[in-house]
């Protein structure tokens, strides 16, 4: 919206969401004067109804169009299915339909002195859901890894954690 019209100039916003599927669960946000701002603990894999008012000194304007935005889901059954000493193997299930893995890395810890991780980011062969990490022996591996739609839109990281063998 414009910064200001015949009312005033806009303080800030009033976010109102919801759950699609349970309209007795309307939350609300305060935001200053900004054109986007963050919501945390929604629910992966849900549809949410989101409006937007205006305040400015004359106290709260109607809400705007409301829109739905459904959250990208977690990467589900993530799991270590192989070890060995230069190798994890990391799967999970198939993504829903309209989702791709997007943006794993792998970070690593030397077990035998401790050391800082590592960090580094991989690649995954999409089509099958799955990766061989060419691993150091004898460390610890977090391997973490997303789901994004396609608008662009990301999840939350889901990870797992495995040792390689020593030699």
């Amino acid at each position: 919206p414009a910064e200001k019209d015949q009312n005033g100039v806009i303080t800030g916003y009033l976010i109102k969401f919801q759950l699609s599927s349970d309209p007795s669960s309307q939350m609300t946000r305060t935001v200053g004067a900004v054109t986007q701002s963050s919501l945390d603990n929604l629910m992966t894999g849900e549809t949410y109804n989101f409006t937007v008012a205006a305040i400015n000194s004359n106290g709260t304007g109607p809400d705007a169009t409301m829109r739905m935005f459904t959250t990208v889901p977690d990467v589900e059954n993530l799991r270590v299915s192989e070890v060995t000493t230069s190798t994890i193997n990391i799967t999970w299930d198939d993504p829903p339909i309209g989702y791709t893995v997007d943006a794993p890395y792998v970070e690593a810890t030397d077990l035998s002195t401790e050391g800082v991780s590592i960090r580094r980011p991989s690649t995954f062969a999409t089509s099958t859901w799955h990766r061989f990490f060419k691993c150091d022996s004898f460390r610890e591996y977090r391997v973490f890894v997303r789901l994004r739609d396609t608008d662009g839109n990301e999840g939350s990281y889901r990870n797992i954690t495995a040792r390689t063998l020593g030699k």
